[in-house]
């Protein structure tokens, strides 16, 4: 058996190693019987220091070993709880992409095209199938909750929404599912502040601002732009992707038609396995995802429109992803400046 990084560990039916290298090792696995012919499997393993979710219990199965978080809701820091990288409860999902790319089918396209798309990665084949199960398959997160930019009091509610629409703070919470409908709505709270129980809706608040990732994917399974990005880049990092290959990011205020004036937009910046630039990804209302020869088509977007919800694609040349993109980018590790132009696929012609 051979690790990467360390070499060849054991030539026998049975071996020990405790001292592998810190990080990600890709694990060949030779098999030779009498006749001298020889069978491979291969397997990734990550290696971390002790401490990384070491305060979790059970620890969780998938998580990176380049994380600095220790724990998770309520306890952890405000960015492991908003990219909450240590949650066990988040493993299923990280399961699911590797059986995919383990070449276990899973129904929906998300599983055919991230495989037909890898080339024979499963690391590639794991962050497409995340990408497309949070954007078009709608796998995982479905919608775009403009509930919470009412209860913020967003433009896309305020500007177009009747004011007497809008007063109770609770317009356009149908159609999601039963933890939605019993949220409360307090604009005084925002971020993982606003939630306060994983069994009581009531004592949570549905405003906009990251609340921790396993809130929004597995209780209520919807979110504006922001929870997007969070929960993709909380899925690529316990997928295999280390802090400098998955980030969240965000546009400066554009407009949007029939809105007008938006306040920004948030989106991610992933490095695929085999590539020299950045994609930049879209997931939100589960929109256009990644297109790997430049940047995503569209983002889906819910307005208001005439007292009604408008579903709406917001084209990439409505907001300009490459033009508008914040100097700064993050994930549950810090924050990072910003890759330049030329390194992002479809912002420039280098």
């Amino acid at each position: 058996m051979e690790f990467e990084q360390d070499g060849i560990i054991g030539e026998s039916r049975s071996f020990q190693k405790d001292n592998l290298s810190l990080g990600w090792h890709n694990i060949t696995l030779e098999v030779t019987n009498a006749s001298g012919s020889s069978q491979f499997a291969y397997a990734e393993i990550g290696i971390a220091e002790p401490w990384v979710c070491g305060k979790v219990n059970p620890r969780p199965k998938y998580y990176p070993p380049d994380s600095p978080c220790r724990d998770i809701w309520p306890n952890a820091t405000e960015q492991c709880q908003e990219v909450e990288v240590c949650h066990p409860d988040l493993d299923w999902i990280v399961a699911e992409s590797v059986d995919c790319c383990d070449g276990s089918p899973l129904p929906g396209r998300a599983c055919s095209d991230a495989c037909n798309r890898s080339g024979g990665n499963r690391k590639k084949c794991r962050g497409i199938y995340l990408i497309n199960s949070f954007g078009p398959d709608a796998r995982y997160m479905k919608g775009y909750a403009l509930f919470k930019a009412c209860c913020s009091g967003y433009p896309e509610c305020t500007r177009m929404c009747s004011s007497s629409s809008v007063s109770g703070k609770r317009i356009f919470m149908d159609g999601y599912n039963e933890n939605v409908s019993n949220l409360s709505c307090r604009p005084e709270e925002s971020g993982v502040n606003a939630w306060h129980s994983d069994t009581n809706m009531s004592e949570n608040s549905a405003t906009i601002g990251l609340l921790p990732t396993h809130a929004t994917v597995n209780i209520l399974q919807t979110g504006v732009c922001s929870d997007y990005s969070a929960a993709l880049t909380t899925m690529l990092r316990k997928a295999g992707y280390n802090r400098s290959e998955a980030f969240m990011t965000t546009s400066s205020a554009f407009d949007l038609p029939l809105v007008g004036d938006h306040p920004g937009h948030a989106f991610n910046l992933v490095l695929l396995p085999g590539d020299d630039k950045y994609h930049i990804v879209d997931t939100t209302g589960n929109g256009d995802g990644i297109n790997l020869g430049g940047v995503p088509g569209y983002f889906r977007f819910t307005g208001c429109f005439m007292g009604m919800p408008s579903h709406t694609r917001i084209m990439d040349w409505w907001m300009g992803y490459c033009k508008m993109i914040a100097q700064h980018s993050s994930n549950d590790a810090g924050y990072y400046k910003t890759p330049e132009q030329g390194r992002i696929c479809g912002c420039s012609q280098g």
